[in-house]
């Protein structure tokens, strides 16, 4: 039931448009989690949470998922040369700040190497 609401809401939602969380719903998704999801499941969605530690906003996904894609796309690079690479767009060049990207790099390091 909470994952078909869940698809139902994403559809709707268009792109950078912040979604909003119904703290409302709380206690139904601790439930959902604890009732239905698999061990590995549940292990799965305590790696996210520790994956995306201090980059919870809008703003800090989008440099981290653009840091972590751009390192998998071109691994062979330095960090710092990494920042054209997030910075593709002109909208990511106005708001991504070369800082920012280099604070990525180094969560998505100490991540990996945690896990």
């Amino acid at each position: 039931m909470i994952s078909l609401a869940f698809t139902m809401l994403m559809m709707s939602v268009k792109p950078f448009e912040p979604i909003q969380l119904n703290y409302e719903r709380y206690q139904e998704i601790v439930d959902f989690i604890n009732n239905e999801l698999t061990t590995e499941q549940k292990h799965r969605l305590d790696n996210l949470f520790k994956a995306i530690n201090g980059f919870e906003s809008t703003l800090s996904l989008e440099v981290l998922s653009s840091t972590h894609f751009a390192k998998k796309k071109y691994p062979e690079l330095t960090k710092d040369q990494l920042v054209d690479k997030v910075q593709w767009t002109e909208r990511k060049r106005h708001k991504i700040e070369p800082d920012y990207i280099s604070l990525a790099y180094e969560h998505l390091k100490e991540y990996s190497m945690a896990i």
